[in-house]
């Protein structure tokens, strides 16, 4: 008798353990359904404004266009201006360094090339 109740308490353990995850697949399918939902309605609204955008006589402008009247606006302030200026000339002090230092020494001191 001792075994059956074994298998018993088993296959009812393998039968909890089945719905728990039948459970969790419908959970993640009820979410993956409502992340599909709440991205075509992104790409709705989206499509909605460039619409009305559209009918509103609003031009939509070039991303370069964009970028350089923002960039306006960014050194119309004095600091913001030169934290910008500072990250330019740190980033071409690090190519100087990169690509130009090893021409310059392989130049001007050919006898130590590896």
């Amino acid at each position: 008798m001792g075994d059956v109740e074994a298998k018993r308490a088993e296959n009812l353990k393998k039968k909890e353990e089945a719905k728990k995850q039948e459970v969790e697949r419908i959970k993640a399918e009820k979410a993956a359904k409502q992340k599909a939902r709440e991205e075509d309605k992104g790409k709705a609204d989206a499509e909605a404004k460039k619409q009305q955008r559209i009918a509103d006589g609003i031009k939509e402008e070039n991303g370069l266009v964009q970028f350089v009247k923002n960039i306006g606006k960014v050194f119309e302030l004095p600091c913001a201006r030169n934290v910008l200026i500072a990250g330019f000339l740190r980033n071409f002090a690090g190519c100087i360094v990169t690509y130009y230092l090893p021409v310059f020494f392989g130049k001007n001191f050919p006898s130590f090339k590896p």
